[in-house]
C-alpha cells in the first residue's frame, strides 16, 4: 500500500473523530476493518474500537496488534450492546445488498447513533488513472 492510501486513510479516521462529539465508551464498530489501521487511529484518540472483518487473515493480523476483531458479516452479528458509530469506510459498494448491510448496521446502532460512510468517487482523477480495477 502506497503512502498516499495510508494518508488518506488516517486523515479520513482523524475527520471521523473531529466530526463526532460525544466520546462515549460503548465506541466505535468498523465493518471492513482490514488489519485495523483505522481502528488503532480511533484507540489513540481516546475510543473503544472494535471490528468486523470478512477476511479472516487481515482479521487476524489484527487481532495479532491486539485489536478486538470479529470475523463475521454485519447481518450475522450480535452485539452485546449497541454502538455509538458505525464506520463503512469502502465497505459498501462491495456489498451484494447494501440495503440490507445498512438494515444491519441501524440494528447495532444506539438510538440516536452515527454512521459514517465513505464510498469510492467515480468522478475521481484516479478512477482514470486505475480505470474500472
Amino acid at each position: 500500500m502506497g503512502v498516499f492510501q495510508r494518508s488518506r486513510s488516517r486523515e479520513r479516521a482523524k475527520e471521523l473523530i473531529r466530526n463526532v462529539q460525544s466520546r462515549e465508551h460503548s465506541g466505535y464498530r468498523v465493518i471492513g476493518c482490514n488489519e485495523g489501521r483505522g481502528l488503532q487511529i480511533h484507540r489513540a484518540n481516546g475510543f473503544e474500537a472494535e471490528g468486523l472483518e470478512l477476511n479472516e487473515v487481515a482479521a487476524e493480523e489484527a487481532r495479532a496488534k491486539g485489536l478486538t476483531v470479529y470475523a463475521e458479516a454485519v447481518e450475522d452479528f450480535q452485539p452485546e450492546q449497541p454502538y455509538a458509530v458505525v464506520v463503512l469506510s469502502n465497505v459498501l459498494e462491495h456489498s451484494l445488498d447494501p440495503r440490507n448491510m445498512l438494515f444491519h448496521v441501524q440494528r447495532i446502532l444506539k438510538p440516536g447513533g452515527k454512521v459514517w460512510i465513505s464510498c469510492p468517487n467515480s468522478r475521481s482523477w484516479l478512477r482514470y488513472v486505475f480505470g474500472g480495477y
